[in-house]
């Protein structure tokens, strides 16, 4: 065999093996995406658009409203239950993220509203010692709560509203606490 015929199999060979690598990879990366995309709600999630707040949810929840009469106010209250759960009457759900929005009195600072509800605000387990930060621009205070459950919550004051976001979980690797975040960071004030 001439060198010629050697180098130009060579190249053939390393043709075929390069054209089969990428086959193999561009099948395996088309592969992720579509599991990326099953397991990720969000890629297909509702939108909630009322009472001056919005935000995105993943799909593999129920979005259920109603109003609730909390030290003498109306009080708007938006659930997210996993798929195919319903609020119990009279009693206890499972884990949830849940938006209380409230419409205070009088103007206050949100840590003194905070402090003034004697119901319906799940009351910090660390006493009033809040952490600040900011949700969809506005700021915030953001604290944990033990109940049944325990909560994370995050509290916004935004023109006449207050809102109060909270996700209850059993345990930190829950997986309602990555939904939680992901909404969170999806909201936005009109």
């Amino acid at each position: 065999m001439t060198s010629t015929i050697k180098r130009l199999l060579a190249i053939a060979a390393l043709l075929v093996i390069l054209a089969g690598g990428w086959y193999v990879w561009h099948e395996y990366r088309k592969a992720r995406i579509s599991d990326c995309c099953r397991q990720d709600p969000f890629l297909t999630s509702g939108r909630y658009e009322n009472n001056g707040v919005a935000f995105s949810y993943p799909s593999s929840y129920d979005l259920q409203e109603r109003d609730l009469t909390i030290n003498d106010e109306v009080t708007h209250i938006v659930t997210l239950l996993p798929k195919g759960r319903t609020i119990p009457v009279n009693g206890e759900g499972g884990t949830a993220m849940t938006l209380s929005i409230f419409t205070p009195s009088k103007p206050q600072p949100l840590a003194d509203w905070l402090r003034a509800m004697s119901s319906g605000s799940p009351a910090p387990t660390g006493g009033f010692d809040y952490q600040e930060g900011t949700v969809g621009g506005e700021p915030a205070l953001i604290y944990s709560a033990t109940g049944l459950y325990e909560s994370d919550n995050i509290a916004v004051m935004k023109d006449t509203h207050a809102y109060i976001f909270s996700s209850t979980w059993l345990t930190r690797d829950d997986r309602i606490l990555k939904d939680f975040s992901s909404l969170i960071s999806s909201v936005s004030f009109k």
